[in-house]
């Protein structure tokens, strides 16, 4: 299949009209570029294809236990996020002290801390592992810019996949880094715990929340630890977009944060569910804001008629795009008014800040990169180059898959993931127990279903949807509630919510914010009751005073949980970017905890 260009030569159309002479580009080429295979396309899914085998994993080889590791917090840093990285500060705190300085067991539930790293456990106690002496941090964000587009164009909205030492958005001051490349250090020349963790949250703290609004949550810890070849600078020439040099200062940063004998732990904190647009070729034209030289807003096409039946059909297609072999094109629906032109969507089907949603039903082209693409990276001895080249995946020329950790903290109900709907901790299900079928359903049904196969999550709030939802939860036996029903209807999100404009999506948790937020101050830029026309309907917001924001929320994160599964039990955690609660810090259910608790279980065999 060909690909018309996407830039139009008409003033108000941005399809070239059929039969236009024009560059064409091969579908072949948008499918491979960016790493991904014409093999490995699918954007969410339960399961790895045999693409993602390890070859290299060494599953029958014992697990050589670490006696370093390597930390790695990846931080969605849009708009919403300033609350969410606050409390995870806290239990990153809170994880590398139990690195350092674990916990001494008397084999009875009953744990002391000793009060140094060095110190003794008192008689009949032992500790949980050796402490660690040796340990690297870094953070890194989610913004990677417009991938070519006229989005994210600013400084802070470009973080390159590297690690960042800022003290804050604007750049104007460093944290002191190991050799002035991002990371800090604990170990040989610095034995000092409090000063490693108060340099690890000031890290954390400076990334701030301006960052771009297409979230590379996946891409960004692809690019930091495994591309072979990161570019440095996208340019567009002609309409397509070309990826140019390397970036040779991530290089530098990789080699100096990761050793290859190390644990690596990677903690990814995100509110949204993943936008990782592919780069090269024409992939962004999905971030694209506004026709080129134009002020007027730029609309991508129609996607065919047989894409809202099955957009795994191979007739489903953009409209800018020739029908496939034995497709026929007569009710494609894409020049409704017989103008000679090709559709584009309406502004209310084609809001920017929905680009990522549903892309192949409403656009007939996925233009993100594919999921597996990330369990690749995590799996195998090999992965695909910027080319399209097999290329070595230096991940693992020394460690083995099961010295790889994946905690993500993401949109999904916490209610979905704890033991039990009764315990006071909140204990969350380790990933094999996801697995597990409960009254003929697994966890991962419920919270993720086949989004490979566009079969919806059991949970309706994990339903990614502009309107109004209904279902009930199949754990909680609790139902979705009709939008302006009264605070708390539903226990997971509230409500569901009347979205004006069709510009957003129903929630997938949210959470009693501890200090609420006055939206009405002018000093509040990010706050999601300003409306008070709205704010009636959003149980975010206060009934009695619709400017005053209550609660936070989160949308459903399917991709990530899509990588989660396929990667599997051994080396992964899955918590709620929804906190229990953020009342009381002194009990086991405050904050991210919950996922602390789980992310020591899974690694403390590992010491």
């Amino acid at each position: 299949m060909k690909l018309r260009r996407l830039i139009g030569a008409g003033v108000g159309s941005l399809l070239a009209a059929v039969g236009c002479d024009g560059p064409l580009t091969n579908v072949g080429d948008l499918t491979g570029a960016g790493g991904g295979s014409p093999s490995s396309t699918t954007s969410a899914g339960g399961g790895s294809p045999s693409s993602t085998t390890s070859e290299g994993s060494g599953g029958a080889a014992p697990v050589v236990k670490a006696k370093r590791v390597d930390v790695l917090v990846a931080l969605d840093n849009s708009g919403s996020m300033g609350a969410k990285q606050k409390i995870l500060q806290g239990a990153v705190k809170e994880y590398l002290e139990s690195l350092a300085n674990p916990p001494c067991s008397g084999g009875d539930g009953t744990d002391e801390v000793p009060a140094a790293a060095d110190g003794s456990c008192p008689n009949g106690m032992a500790r949980v592992h050796p402490p660690i002496e040796d340990i690297h941090f870094g953070v890194i964000s989610s913004s990677l810019g417009g991938h070519g587009s006229d989005s994210c164009e600013s400084a802070s909205e470009n973080d390159h996949g590297r690690l960042l030492d800022r003290t804050s958005p604007d750049d104007s001051t460093k944290v002191p880094t190991q050799g002035g490349l991002g990371l800090v250090a604990y170990g040989p020349g610095n034995q000092d715990l409090a000063a490693f963790t108060g340099s690890a949250k000031a890290l954390m703290g400076g990334v701030g929340s301006v960052g771009c609004g297409f979230e590379a949550q996946l891409e960004s810890v692809y690019r930091f630890l495994v591309e072979p070849e990161p570019y440095a600078s996208i340019t567009v020439n002609n309409g397509q977009a070309d990826l140019n040099g390397v970036d040779t200062k991530l290089l530098e940063q990789r080699a100096a944060f990761l050793r290859p004998d190390s644990l690596l732990v990677v903690i990814a904190l995100s509110d949204e569910n993943d936008a990782s647009v592919r780069d090269g070729s024409q992939f962004y034209w999905a971030t694209q804001r506004y026709e080129p030289g134009t002020s007027k807003s730029y609309r991508l096409p129609k996607a065919t008629a047989s894409c809202a039946v099955d957009p795994n059909s191979s007739c489903c297609r953009s409209c800018a795009e020739f029908p496939g072999q034995g497709c026929d094109a007569t009710f494609d629906k894409c020049d409704v008014n017989n103008d000679g032109k090709t559709d584009t969507l309406a502004p209310e089907d084609d809001a920017i800040n929905l680009r990522a949603f549903d892309q192949k039903r409403r656009f007939g082209i996925d233009f993100l990169q594919p999921i597996d693409r990330s369990v690749r990276a995590f799996t195998s001895s090999t992965i695909l180059d910027r080319k399209g080249s097999i290329a070595p995946n230096m991940l693992f020329a020394e460690r083995t898959p099961e010295m790889v950790v994946f905690a993500s903290v993401l949109g999904v109900p916490w209610q979905d993931l704890v033991r039990s709907q009764k315990d006071a901790k909140g204990e969350l299900k380790d990933t094999a127990e996801l697995d597990v079928k409960q009254g003929g359903l697994s966890t991962w049904e419920v919270i993720l279903g086949d989004p490979a196969n566009y079969v919806k999550a059991l949970d309706p709030h994990m339903v990614e949807s502009v309107e109004p939802r209904t279902g009930t939860n199949p754990i909680t036996g609790t139902s979705t509630a009709a939008p302006g029903s009264p605070p708390e209807s539903d226990p997971i999100t509230g409500a569901e919510r009347l979205i004006p404009g069709a510009n957003d999506l129903q929630f997938a948790c949210t959470f009693e914010l501890p200090i609420p937020i006055d939206c009405s101050n002018p000093g509040v830029e990010v706050c999601d009751c300003k409306d008070a026309v709205n704010a009636d309907k959003n149980p975010l917001c206060s009934p009695s005073k619709p400017t005053l924001q209550l609660r936070d929320k989160a949308y459903p994160g399917l991709r990530q949980l899509a990588v989660m599964k396929a990667l599997g039990s051994a080396r992964t955690v899955v918590s709620s970017v929804c906190p229990i609660q953020l009342m009381d810090a002194s009990l086991g259910s405050y904050g991210y905890r919950p996922m602390v608790r789980a992310l020591q279980r899974r690694t403390t065999p590992l010491f």
